[in-house]
């Protein structure tokens, strides 16, 4: 049984919903998808432009980062520079 977590951030809507299963949804999302004992947790900081936790919490649950940019934002400064410290 293999299990990981991806985080989603960036430029994104309605990403999560085409890789997994909708889960808990608070300050941040979680998307579930799950083929024969291996498993895939996509976690998604729903609330990121509003507070800056969501985002801090995403990145702490995830192993691997998915980064969609449609244009260059403060935002994605931001999500870059914490990618790198954790």
């Amino acid at each position: 049984m293999k299990n990981i977590s991806v985080g989603l951030f960036g430029d994104i809507e309605n990403v999560g919903r085409e890789l997994g299963k909708k889960g808990t949804s608070t300050d941040i999302t979680l998307y579930n998808y799950k083929v024969g004992d291996d498993a895939v947790l996509y976690v998604e900081p729903t609330r990121y432009q509003e507070r800056i936790q969501p985002l801090i919490y995403a990145i702490n649950m995830t192993d691997y980062a998915l980064v969609f940019v449609d244009e260059i934002k403060p935002e994605l400064g931001e999500t870059f520079l914490a990618l790198d410290m954790f």
